[in-house]
């Protein structure tokens, strides 16, 4: 019996990948305030996967117990839909464990961040922290550039690194259509909200040999990125940092290259 292998490059069989990955993925980055008395923490989407969900402050209720912290609401958006509840555990570092449970305005103990394998202290420390986008365009092959087609012209980011080797990034094209009707968006919609975003989180190591960063996704917008190993060269002028490298799977395209800008605390450290 022959097995006939078919991939399909059509528009139609295009969008609907996209649909795909947009219906299977959910995220969105930006500032959080706690409101302890009541028990909620406020999300304020900057950027996110929905162009409805930007500029949002989103309420979730939140409970800790037994190390594990659960958001949980009534739900009045969705028609059939009675209430929903998720749960989250945190990630454990050298210096601190699951019982350590506090949201970051309450008493929490502090974490010093380890080095890892090949790794000092100051490198990583640099990087330690969230980022936020500058700049992030192509060079082509004809020597002239253009913004990155995913967050374009006036494209906003976020990138985030943790003190217990995880990180995050997330890129957004803020000109994005809006939806007609945010409860029933069409497919169309759908596949030009994805196409202007673009979202991963996982696990990271540096070379500080060679200066490289690695990121590896283990939750991403696109589900070929799952599961792979990203290097970005990287370099640090005063407060920016600049990831770029030769590009080889994009005909026209010659290199790429994105400047973030550390976010610094309104405390001042």
């Amino acid at each position: 019996m022959a097995i006939v292998a078919r991939v399909c490059f059509a528009p139609s069989c295009i969008r609907r990948m996209k649909i795909s990955a947009f219906d299977g993925f959910s995220a969105y980055c930006g500032q959080y305030e706690i409101e302890e008395t009541k028990g909620v923490i406020y999300h304020l989407a900057d950027v996110a996967r929905r162009p409805d969900v930007v500029g949002a402050r989103v309420p979730h209720p939140y409970t800790f117990h037994d190390g594990l912290l659960t958001f949980s609401d009534k739900v009045t958006s969705e028609p059939g839909v009675e209430s929903y509840s998720i749960t989250w555990r945190k990630v454990a570092t050298s210096a601190s464990s699951f019982s350590n449970t506090a949201l970051p305005s309450q008493a929490a103990v502090k974490q010093t961040p380890q080095p890892m394998g090949g790794e000092s202290g100051s490198i990583r420390d640099r990087f330690i922290g969230t980022w936020e986008l500058v700049s992030n365009e192509d060079r082509l092959t004809d020597g002239s550039t253009r913004p990155y087609p995913a967050s374009g012209p006036h494209g906003k980011g976020y990138l985030v690194y943790t003190a217990d080797g995880h990180m995050c990034a997330e890129l957004m094209n803020p000109d994005r259509p809006a939806w007609k009707d945010p409860q029933n968006p069409s497919d169309a919609e759908k596949a030009s909200a994805i196409d202007g975003f673009v979202a991963y989180c996982g696990r990271y190591e540096i070379d500080e040999a060679n200066k490289v960063m690695y990121h590896y996704p283990e939750v991403a917008w696109s589900p070929n990125y799952v599961g792979t190993k990203r290097p970005r060269p990287y370099k640090f002028k005063g407060d920016l940092m600049t990831f770029s490298d030769k590009v080889t799977n994009e005909p026209g395209v010659e290199s790429y290259s994105i400047t973030w800008r550390k976010v610094v605390p309104s405390d001042g450290r």
